[in-house]
């Protein structure tokens, strides 16, 4: 059975992509939400990090998963929650839990 799939951001990302309109971009969530895909397997929680020009991807007790080509202006959580017929995604920052 296909489970509903619903992303979201709140309004701080709204914010970094205004602010920051040619530096971080949708594609730039995209790429995120892509890697964090990859690692929900690991945690329900991903965190993405700043570290100068790359972004380090880290789980919910700070163990680095990956390293990745991508700048981006501040930290970054994705969140998952799933249940029986949906799976959502939400991307925030740490002071919007």
């Amino acid at each position: 059975m296909a489970k509903e799939f619903t992303f979201g951001i709140t309004p701080g990302i709204e914010y970094l992509l205004d602010e920051f309109e040619n530096q971080f971009t949708l594609i730039h969530i995209q790429n995120m939400l892509e890697t964090a895909v990859e690692h929900f397997d690991k945690s329900n929680f991903i965190s993405f990090k700043p570290n100068k020009l790359t972004t380090l991807v880290t789980d919910g007790n700070n163990n680095i998963l990956q390293e990745i080509p991508l700048w981006i202006p501040q930290d970054i959580w994705m969140i998952k929650e799933e249940s029986k017929t949906a799976i959502v995604i939400v991307a925030m920052l740490p002071r919007e839990y």
